[in-house]
């Protein structure tokens, strides 16, 4: 554990393409998940993890830093 974070590595084989569901339950109330990074393969290893990722359905848009044009993307 540093800097109070415990980070936790799980590999889950997938033996056939298309969509897949992932479940979380809560067993301990102490316990808060940050983020999940799911790694489908060529993710650098690092200490902090990747930046966001853009999904249609749950962003309105992609992420725009501030101060940059959309034409700039």
């Amino acid at each position: 554990m540093e800097e109070g974070v415990e980070k936790l590595t799980a590999r889950v084989t997938v033996s056939a393409p298309g969509e897949h569901v992932l479940r979380l339950f809560m067993v301990d109330p102490g316990i808060a998940v940050d983020q999940i990074v799911i790694d489908t393969g060529g993710l650098p290893a690092s200490y902090l993890a990747p930046p966001e990722s853009y999904h249609r359905v749950f962003n309105s848009g992609p992420a725009v830093a501030p101060g940059v044009a959309a034409q700039d993307r």
